[in-house]
């Protein structure tokens, strides 16, 4: 941490954190760069609002002088060195009494989930923010909060899960305890066999009756939502796979409790969920965050992140996407096969924070968000990084994924499936469920 001056002369920081040099406020004008974040702050502000990283205070002297009467701003800080740094360069007593502006700064994460976990979210009335710069200055011993912020951004961007990030070091105590086998069994395991990733979009409407065909003839491996899609068909993925932290994720399993479907999942996932299944249960550590790399996945963004690394890593070649449409098609983000009750999803694209708009696998124009094009991201880069597999995108109407070429789901079954007449699938996966 090295002291440096804006070009007026303004006080900053240069801050070296896991091998990256970077300025914790501008090195040109650190009071306009506040200024164009307090503007962002006031667009998007609500009664209730919570903002991780205070650096140096510039920004949250910004952000008093439109706070309204009636408004609270909340203020996380992992790192107290440049909270104290902070008070004792600048004078920031106008911060420190507003009775408006409340600071929760400690140098233990878990402290600080404590101390927030006492703040009164109301429902519609609060809002989340995030000083970039802070994040990055997060210190190695208090990575998983880092990790946390990252995820929340690109997935969840709802101030009611950062209420409840503590459970994801719940979940994982309670999952270690159950014993389970390690998902790194099935590594390596399916050399050049056709893996199919199954995810929840619309388009998986339009393919999923005709994976019968592919059934024993390939790995079939499920997102834990789209388990339910298969309810009343005649046959089953070959395994499921669910990340997700939430117990919302308990009905994904619904009528599967006592299946013999292995379930692949996240060490941090629901316990409720984990808990509920009787069948054979594998798990996994999350590979961008442990330095556990032989029973580990690429989880950075979505459980089909999670789902194409399982499927790398058992070595499956070509790997094919169905339902994996990263946008909406018709108003609807998923398959009607895959919706619960009670659940709208026009009330969910509605209220969903950003639109932007993508080609899907004809050329034609759809609307995305922010997270979806995240999860495209992290997707294609893993399709990148493994040009030794084919990789076939069968997301009818869905998004046009690069480095995987659109085909027919007929197409693929007759030039990739039936003509290689693979066989007993069925028992390869039994055999390793017997170990």
């Amino acid at each position: 941490m090295k002291i440096r001056n804006d070009k007026k002369g303004n006080i900053t920081l240069e801050i070296k954190n896991r091998n990256k040099n970077f300025y914790l406020h501008s090195k040109y004008d650190v009071f306009n760069e506040a200024k164009h974040f307090s503007k962002n702050f006031s667009e998007k502000s609500k009664g209730i609002n919570i903002l991780y990283g205070f650096g140096l205070g510039y920004h949250i002297q910004e952000i008093k002088k439109i706070l309204k009467k009636n408004q609270l701003l909340y203020v996380l800080e992992l790192r107290e060195d440049i909270f104290n740094f902070a008070k004792e360069n600048r004078n920031l007593e106008d911060i420190f009494e507003d009775n408006r502006i409340k600071l929760i700064v400690s140098n233990n994460y878990e402290e600080l989930i404590f101390q927030f976990k006492k703040i009164n979210i109301e429902k519609d009335n609060s809002e989340f923010f995030i000083h970039e710069p802070s994040v990055n200055a997060i210190e190695e011993s208090n990575i998983e909060f880092k990790n946390i912020l990252d995820d929340l951004k690109v997935l969840k961007r709802n101030v009611f899960e950062l209420n409840q990030i503590n459970e994801m070091d719940v979940n994982s105590k309670f999952n270690k305890k159950l014993n389970d086998r390690e998902a790194s069994l099935f590594f390596d395991k399916f050399e050049n066999i056709p893996g199919i990733l199954i995810s929840g979009g619309p388009s998986l409407d339009y393919t999923i009756e005709k994976l019968k065909n592919f059934k024993g003839k390939s790995v079939i491996l499920s997102v834990g939502r789209s388990l339910r899609a298969f309810s009343d068909l005649s046959f089953d993925p070959d395994m499921f796979l669910i990340v997700e932290q939430s117990h919302t994720t308990r009905v994904h399993i619904n009528n599967y409790e006592n299946s013999n479907i292995p379930f692949i999942y996240l060490i941090s996932a629901s316990k409720v969920t984990v808990d509920a299944y009787k069948g054979p249960r594998f798990y996994f550590y999350n590979g961008e965050y442990n330095s556990n790399k032989e029973n580990s996945l690429r989880t950075k963004s979505s459980v089909a992140s999670a789902a194409l690394s399982m499927l790398i890593k058992m070595g499956c070649n070509p790997i094919i996407f169905v339902g994996q449409d990263l946008g909406f098609y018709e108003n609807l983000q998923h398959s009607k096969k895959v919706i619960y009750e009670n659940y709208s999803e026009r009330n969910y694209i509605m209220n969903d924070y950003k639109y932007e708009i993508i080609k899907n696998v004809f050329g034609k124009e759809i609307y995305t968000n922010k997270g979806y094009k995240s999860m495209k991201s992290f997707i294609e880069k893993l399709i990148r990084e493994n040009d030794n597999i084919e990789f076939i995108n069968c997301s009818y109407n869905g998004a046009k994924i690069e480095g995987a070429k659109y085909k027919d789901i007929d197409y693929v079954y007759e030039k990739y499936i039936d003509i290689k007449n693979i066989k007993n699938i069925d028992g390869m996966i039994e055999e390793i469920v017997k170990i």
